[in-house]
């Protein structure tokens, strides 16, 4: 990753809260992972860092490629491609229908172990809400910095999963999500709760939860 050295620590997170104030954003896709803005050409980069001591571990790079019919559904066709991750990950095609109340995400289509050797996953009820708004739960409003990057104020949008993990999406009034922070709390059955940093913690529904890692949009 030696191309990268510039990016293999997590630059610097400031985030300022403001209190009291309203936000509403639009969102068209799946956030950093699968892109954000879902139009014909854009292109998403993003780092993942991993915690302890918030390491780059990966750079992916999502790319919508065009709209096809998928069987009666005008979907979105994303690329997504990741660099120097370890162990390394394959290609994959992504497919998500935007309609007026959600985002589905309908089927995922890897690189097998020989390339270009194909696994097809159909994807169920994975459906992501039009709209986020600050008047709903877990939400707030804050500015934003992140390295040198000025991202002004942004809707927070936290998720709370089953599984014993939380993350927080950072949204640009555009909808963009440029920070993606995932948390593992102490009943979660994967990401080393125990040696996670203490520090800073996060109380959610009453447990104490630990960073797991940052993903950070490098670009646009």
């Amino acid at each position: 990753m030696s191309e990268h050295d510039s990016r293999r620590v997590v630059p610097s997170i400031e985030i300022r809260e403001r209190p009291g104030e309203s936000m509403r954003v639009p969102v068209r896709g799946q956030g950093l992972v699968f892109g954000s803005v879902l139009e014909v050409g854009d292109i998403e980069v993003m780092g993942f860092y991993d915690y302890p001591g918030g390491i780059l571990t990966s750079i992916d790079r999502t790319q919508v490629l065009r709209t096809v019919n998928l069987c009666g559904r005008q979907c979105f066709e994303v690329l997504k491609t990741t660099d120097a991750s370890d162990p390394p990950e394959p290609p994959e095609l992504n497919y998500f229908e935007v309609r007026d109340q959600d985002v589905r995400w309908l089927l995922r289509i890897r690189a097998g172990e020989v390339y270009p050797d194909v696994r097809p996953e159909v994807i169920t009820e994975m459906t992501t809400p039009r709209w986020c708004n600050s008047d709903q739960q877990h939400t707030r409003v804050v500015d934003l910095r992140v390295g040198e990057t000025d991202r002004g104020r942004c809707l927070v949008v936290l998720l709370i999963d089953d599984d014993g993990t939380a993350a927080e999406d950072f949204h640009q009034p555009d909808g963009r999500v440029v920070l993606h922070r995932r948390y593992v709390g102490p009943d979660a059955g994967y990401g080393d709760y125990e040696h996670l940093p203490a520090d800073p913690m996060r109380m959610i529904n009453d447990k104490p939860y630990r960073q797991w890692y940052d993903t950070v949009l490098l670009e646009p």
